[in-house]
């Protein structure tokens, strides 16, 4: 293979592998890479023997290869040289792997395209059972049941009325008796409740006095009604009230009221407290 055909970074060469086998230029479908000593790599095709005997690597294959060089150096260049400058800085973290790459291709894609290794975290602030204080959407805090860690930012926990939910350190915090134990409710004073008097029963300024019923006297005067707009319940009440002083006691009884409204509620009662005056007088009379 051509010795332009190397890339700074094992990233680059990923990508300039994957664009050729996109295009359908590439002799294989698996690849690994191969270390330089200038510290660029190389991209390693994995192809049989018997293939490779029939197939030699053409010019064509060549000149794709130097084109996706070329395209990955210009558009890739930024990320590959700080990850080249990462390997440089650390060595002893891609020193197993350029070893295995160079012994096993298939081995070196696998190493370089499985995820990252998570660094070891620091001890959980917070084992299980732990009893926390933890803030929802940034606001207020509740109290909580540690239930387990998730991952290095986040924890699990339980609520005493029931249910879970995950939080980031951040919003969590240790429980202090002194600053987070809510108050007792206090039992609500009994009131002392003094017996009521009983109440006088009201009775309406168009009704008669159960004293004027009792001695059988009729109303000096009929009731007023003062609202404008009810003013055909006042021709009612004078009209109840003539009958009664004339003593058409019948005509008070057979007297008309329609209507279900409160005026004509309180005529029928004016009614009723004139027939009972009128009852009144006769058994005054018979005595």
């Amino acid at each position: 293979m051509d010795d332009t055909a190397s890339f700074s970074s094992r990233s680059n060469a990923k990508r300039a592998a994957e664009k050729m086998i996109a295009n359908g230029a590439a002799p294989a479908v698996d690849y690994g890479f191969k270390p330089r000593d200038d510290g660029r790599f190389e991209i390693v095709w994995k192809t049989d023997k018997a293939k490779a005997k029939a197939s030699p690597t053409t010019d064509e294959v060549e000149a794709e290869l130097a084109a996706a060089c070329e395209q990955a150096e210009a558009g890739w260049s930024e990320a590959g040289e700080a990850e080249a400058e990462a390997a440089q800085a650390h060595p002893g973290a891609n020193g197993g792997e350029s070893s295995l790459a160079a012994n096993d291709p298939a081995e070196s894609e696998s190493a370089a395209t499985a995820p990252p290794t998570r660094p070891a975290t620091a001890e959980n602030p917070w084992p299980e059972g732990t009893r926390v204080m933890v803030r929802n959407k940034g606001k207020s805090w509740s109290e909580a049941t540690m239930v387990r860690r998730l991952d290095a930012d986040y924890w699990r926990v339980e609520f005493p009325g029931g249910g879970s939910g995950v939080f980031q350190e951040a919003d969590i915090r240790a429980y202090d008796d002194a600053r987070d134990a809510k108050p007792a409710r206090q039992p609500r004073r009994a009131r002392a409740t003094a017996p009521r008097a009983p109440r006088a029963q009201s009775r309406s300024r168009y009704a008669i006095g159960p004293a004027a019923i009792a001695a059988g006297k009729l109303p000096d005067k009929t009731p007023v009604v003062t609202s404008a707009a009810n003013q055909l319940y006042q021709k009612k009440f004078d009209a109840l009230h003539a009958h009664a002083v004339a003593g058409e006691w019948d005509a008070v009884r057979d007297f008309k009221i329609t209507g279900s409204n409160s005026y004509s509620k309180m005529v029928e009662r004016y009614r009723r407290d004139l027939l009972a005056v009128h009852k009144a007088q006769a058994e005054a009379s018979e005595c």
